[in-house]
């Protein structure tokens, strides 16, 4: 008898347990990561700079730029021949090491064509759904208290010298009624539907501004700071 009373007491517990598991997660909406809006790369040429060394890096770097000088800049004759020198003098220091300068100068402009398409493609599983999001706020528009226009980031940025995210990490959030300017630098969670929306904006820093391009855009319905635990408070 006693038998059948325990189990009977463990099976009321299973069923309550699996009821409250159940409720926990009833009208709650999902959370979308940042990683989720970026589409699995399309590589078509394989980057050869991954394997290099820090200083074979730096003289592709210095060489990139002497060449962009070379075929872009009004130079005087004498300007010119010094370029043409140290880029020669790259050349022969990468040759030693079976490196192709040219080859690569060339190549480094398949490159970033591709990581620019790879950039600024959405992912079409994520958008025209409704998603809670958390991140960081970038103004774009406010008044003297109010942020009504601004960036999604996912990580805390409040120079504009850091460098900032690719498209298809940054998010353009409209919310007519505002959030409070005093939020900047908090964590924040984000409430309305994601959609696939190329924009480009000036973002406001402390110490000056700079244009920045997102890939998806919110018209929020709800913006909360992370610390009054929307989490818990949803359901």
């Amino acid at each position: 008898m006693k038998v059948v009373q325990l189990l009977t007491v463990v099976l009321i517990t299973l069923t309550l347990g699996l009821s409250v598991s159940a409720e926990s997660t009833k009208g709650t909406s999902n959370y979308l990561d940042w990683n989720a809006l970026v589409i699995t790369p399309v590589v078509e040429v394989a980057n050869p700079f991954e394997d290099m060394s820090y200083e074979n890096i730096n003289l592709m770097r210095e060489y990139a730029a002497l060449n962009d000088k070379f075929y872009h800049d009004l130079m005087d004759k004498n300007t010119e021949k010094n370029v043409l020198q140290k880029l020669a003098l790259i050349e022969d220091k990468l040759r030693l090491q079976d490196i192709d300068a040219k080859a690569l100068y060339k190549l480094r402009h398949i490159l970033i064509e591709q990581n620019k398409r790879n950039n600024q493609t959405p992912n079409l599983a994520v958008v025209n759904k409704h998603w809670h999001i958390q991140g960081y706020m970038v103004p774009i528009e406010f008044t003297e208290e109010l942020v009504t226009s601004f960036f999604l980031v996912p990580v805390a940025d409040s120079c504009s010298h850091s460098d900032m995210p690719a498209p298809n990490q940054i998010i353009r959030v409209e919310y007519e009624q505002g959030i409070p300017l005093t939020t900047l630098g908090e964590l924040i969670v984000v409430d309305g539907n994601l959609n696939a929306e190329m924009a480009v904006a000036t973002a406001k820093y402390h110490d000056g501004q700079r244009e920045l391009a997102s890939l998806y855009k919110i018209n929020a319905e709800r913006i909360e700071s992370i610390n009054v635990n929307l989490i818990k408070n949803r359901g």
